[in-house]
C-alpha cells in the first residue's frame, strides 16, 4: 500500500491530492463548491460536487480532523483513512451510502434565532445527495450534533429544521470520543443492506417486538415529557411530523394532555 510522506499520517492513512483518484473507487475525488451559474455565459461553467466511491472499510474524513485526538481510534475500525478537503461542509464518509456532517458547538453558537448558519449548510448537503447527478440514488446524510451544556438548548429547534425541512437523520453525541464508535457502525449497517441474505436475517430478527419503535420519530422523544407511547398516538392521530407541527395546542392537548401537549406545540414552534 501507497502512503504519501507526511509526517503527520499514520499507516494506513492517505491523504489526497486535488484531481487525484480515490482508492477503492473509480471517482474523482476533486470536488466544486462553487456556484454553477455563469452569468457571463463563455467559459464553461465548473462541474458538480462529486462524492467519492470508496471501497469498503475506508473512510473520507474532511482534513479539519486530521490532528484530532479521535483520529488514532478511528483508524483502528477502517483499514484506510482517506483525508480530503474539497467538500467544506462534509466532515466524513464511512461507507458508500453514508456522508456525515458535523455540526459543532461553534457552529450552534454563530447561528441565530432563524437557523440560518445551519440551514445553509443543510441545503447545500441535501443538494449534494438529491440534486446531483454524480450523487449515488443510495445515498444518505446523517447529521451528528455536538451537544453540550452550550447546544443542549438549541438541539430541538435544529432536529426540527434537519427532519421536518431537509428529511436528513440527526444524531446527538456528547462526546468526540464516540465519533468513531458512531462511524464504524454506520459502515457495518451499509455492508449488511448489501447483502440481502444479512439484511434478510436482520429484519426477521428484529420484526418482532421493535417495529413500533422504529416508527416513532426521535425528535418526539427529544421533548419533554414524551414517551414512545404518547409519541405513537401522536403520529397515529396527525399522521406525520408535519401533521403534528401543524396542530393546535388543543389538538395535542385533546392526545397527551394539556402539560405534554404545550410541551410539543412549543417545540415544535420554537417557542
Amino acid at each position: 500500500m501507497n502512503v504519501h510522506s507526511n509526517n503527520n499520517l499514520k499507516r494506513g492513512q492517505k491523504s489526497i491530492p486535488k484531481n487525484s483518484a480515490v482508492p477503492g473507487g473509480s471517482h474523482s475525488a476533486s470536488c466544486s463548491t462553487s456556484n454553477n451559474n455563469n452569468p457571463s455565459g463563455g467559459a464553461s461553467s465548473p462541474p458538480p460536487p462529486q462524492l467519492p466511491k470508496l471501497g469498503h472499510d475506508n473512510c473520507l474524513v474532511n482534513t479539519r480532523w486530521r490532528n484530532h485526538s479521535f483520529i488514532q481510534s478511528l483508524d483502528k475500525n477502517f483499514v484506510n483513512l482517506v483525508f480530503f478537503d474539497e467538500v467544506d461542509f462534509i466532515d466524513f464518509q464511512p461507507s458508500s451510502k453514508h456522508i456525515v456532517a458535523v455540526i459543532t458547538e461553534a457552529e450552534v453558537k454563530s447561528n441565530n434565532a432563524k437557523n440560518e448558519n445551519i440551514r445553509k449548510k443543510f441545503a447545500r448537503i441535501y443538494k449534494l445527495i438529491h440534486r446531483n447527478p454524480n450523487s449515488p440514488p443510495t445515498m444518505n446524510a446523517v447529521i451528528l450534533y455536538h451537544m453540550t451544556d452550550v447546544t443542549q438548548p438549541y438541539y430541538i429547534r435544529v432536529q426540527s429544521l434537519c427532519v421536518l425541512d431537509f428529511t436528513m437523520t440527526i444524531m446527538p453525541f456528547d462526546s468526540y470520543d464516540h465519533l468513531p464508535e458512531v462511524l464504524s457502525s454506520l459502515k457495518d449497517e451499509a455492508r449488511e443492506t448489501e447483502n440481502p441474505f444479512v439484511k434478510e436475517k436482520t429484519t426477521t430478527k428484529k420484526s418482532k417486538g421493535k417495529s413500533k419503535k422504529n416508527e416513532v420519530d426521535p425528535v418526539l422523544l427529544a421533548i419533554t415529557g414524551v414517551n414512545e407511547t404518547q409519541a405513537e398516538n401522536l403520529k397515529n392521530k396527525f399522521g406525520s411530523l408535519r401533521g403534528i407541527a401543524a396542530a393546535s395546542k388543543r389538538e395535542l392537548a385533546s392526545v397527551i394532555g394539556d402539560r405534554r401537549g404545550k410541551c410539543v406545540f412549543d417545540a415544535m414552534n420554537d417557542k
